[in-house]
């Protein structure tokens, strides 16, 4: 099966995102899950909002450079 880099990329980001909050203190989840349900709410996938609220997550509280958000 022939996977696109981009879609390996989306995938990846996706579950370092995930990791990443799981482990995260409950008051911050409570801030992603917000930033989450809102991405929905304007039409992102479930996976793309995740991605969205750990970016927004790690540049409000500084965290360490991860990933670079995919472009749409």
């Amino acid at each position: 099966m022939n996977v696109s880099p981009k879609f390996t990329k989306f995938v990846s980001s996706y579950f370092t995102a995930l990791e990443k909050l799981c482990n995260m203190p409950k008051e911050i989840k409570d801030e992603a899950a917000v930033i989450m349900r809102n991405q929905v709410m304007q039409g992102e996938t479930p996976c793309q909002a995740i991605i969205t609220a750990f970016e927004e997550i790690r540049q409000k509280y500084h965290f360490p450079y991860l990933y670079t958000k995919l472009q749409k």
